[in-house]
């Protein structure tokens, strides 16, 4: 059976790692959002997209009375990362307070205006079985008492404490992807060659790619056998030795290096625990509730992940933005060479210089002279595909980047119309290009990218909706804060 008629969301913890995949889904799903965001602006900017943003720092706030209006379903994703930093006391006590004191004002607020909601969403993690060895484990496994497992016990706990019909607790494994996640610290040493495996390399590693996850909360939203724990894993656990070699198959890289035991401890501390323990988790749950994977094999994952379209070393960009306009006028738009000036920084010096057809078509070449970092450069671009109202395709045939594809795909979505931009790209020169990418070129993607963004909303007016009162401050709170 079905959850349809849950329309309105509360997200939390929504500019992380998760969120800005999960956030385009939910509003192509036709969800109305309202986030909670710290840092608004940060929000703004991730999510070009017609949401409501009310300002809340977890730590301080109580939650702003206006922002539970007509929510009927809640997404908490909120929480400091795990592995993100040694454990020290003070870290360990922010870990948990981040994970509980958020979930408890928003029960406390829910129960003030009589609220319940019909479904919450929890993030938890496969962190609460602890290292088991060769165990197979399910849901109904037993949960451990060391540091992991009552954190987790605790998270699930305040969870099923927020007045909802129906409580859902996702037990993350880990998650993969490219710009964060646990490959974002383990990939770097992979890169040149120096990647190895962790300890003996026999321990289990229950995993997830980040779309798969993604796709799993919204099927948690809409199904209503999902409920209490789920385990959010692939169906294929595997042992670090093989979780190693999939990454070093998928770069094209020796990983030559393990990592001993010993060292792992004398640097990450009690942390260690985390990156050595064994966990061989059990998908079966989710799988019996009609959820089905779209990467269920470590192989595909990496694949995926390292070498899109089947390009070894190539990174992909992915971003979305929603525009009151229908599909004709926004597509016309970008249809348009000359359009392409107004989107592109002044900083690049960007001009069309010729175009071998008088409109935009499959086939159209179009030459550009640009300036990066002060440096004149051509570039020729190919239409690759050209499908009105839908999408087209560029794939650049001459220029600074030894592959760059943008495919640009055009959607009805909420009586106006939603553009996804994905690029892959890769560099030259093989490590050296590595090094440049790092320093550079994820900079000025990201501030072309912003340029476009901002530039569009200017044209056709802002989509998001900011709302900037935050709740009062719970007395109680204060002391956590440090001055």
């Amino acid at each position: 059976m079905s959850n349809q008629n849950v329309k309105k969301l509360l997200l939390t913890g929504a500019t992380g790692f998760v969120g800005k995949v999960l956030v385009p889904k939910l509003i192509e799903e036709g969800y109305e959002l309202t986030l909670l965001a710290r840092n608004v602006e940060k929000a703004q900017k991730l999510f070009p997209l017609p949401i409501q943003i009310f300002k809340w720092d977890a730590m301080r706030d109580e939650v702003p009375a206006a922002a539970l209006e007509g929510v009927e379903g809640i997404v908490n994703l909120i929480g400091e990362g795990i592995a993100d930093k040694r454990w020290s006391p003070t870290r360990k006590r922010l870990l948990e307070e981040s994970r509980t004191l958020p979930l408890q004002k928003i029960a406390r607020s829910l129960k003030i205006q009589n609220i319940k909601a019909k479904v919450i969403v929890g993030a938890s993690a496969i962190g609460i079985y602890e290292d088991r060895a060769e165990e197979y484990l399910s849901e109904s496994s037993e949960s451990k008492s060391g540091y992991l497992g009552k954190l987790c016990q605790d998270w699930e706990s305040e969870t099923q404490k927020v007045p909802a019909d129906r409580h859902c607790m996702l037990r993350i494994g880990i998650v993969l992807g490219q710009d964060g996640g646990a490959l974002k610290s383990m990939l770097p040493p992979f890169r040149i060659g120096f990647g190895g495996r962790l300890g003996n390399g026999q321990q289990w590693m229950s995993w997830i790619h980040i779309e798969d996850l993604s796709n799993m909360i919204l099927h948690s939203l809409k199904t209503e056998s999902m409920a209490g724990p789920i385990n959010a894993v692939a169906p294929t656990p595997v042992r670090n030795l093989e979780f190693t070699k999939a990454i070093a198959s998928g770069l094209k890289r020796p990983a030559p290096f393990p990592v001993p035991t010993i060292a792992i401890k004398l640097l990450f501390g009690e942390l260690s625990k985390v990156l050595l323990s064994s966990q061989k988790v059990s998908a079966e749950k989710v799988l019996g509730n009609g959820f089905r994977f779209k990467f269920p094999l470590i192989e595909e994952a990496m694949k995926d992940i390292l070498a899109p379209k089947g390009i070894v070393g190539a990174y992909r960009i992915k971003t979305s933005q929603w525009f009151k306009q229908d599909k004709q006028e926004v597509f016309n738009f970008f249809s348009e060479a000359k359009n392409l000036e107004t989107i592109t920084p002044p900083w690049l010096n960007f001009k069309v210089t010729r175009m071998n057809s008088p409109k935009i078509q499959s086939g159209t070449l179009l030459d550009y002279k640009i300036k990066l970092h002060g440096i004149p450069l051509g570039w020729r671009t190919l239409i690759e595909s050209w499908e009105p109202q839908k999408s087209f395709v560029d794939t650049q045939l001459k220029g600074p980047y030894s592959v760059w594809h943008h495919t640009h795909t055009f959607n009805k979505c909420l009586e106006g119309t939603m553009v996804h931009d994905e690029v892959i790209y890769k560099l030259p020169l093989g490590r050296l290009g590595e090094m440049v990418r790092e320093v550079w070129v994820v900079n000025d993607l990201n501030k072309i990218f912003g340029f476009r963004r901002d530039t569009l909303n200017k044209k056709w007016g802002e989509n998001s909706k900011y709302i900037s009162t935050p709740g009062p401050v719970h007395e109680r709170n204060k002391k956590l804060i440090p001055a």
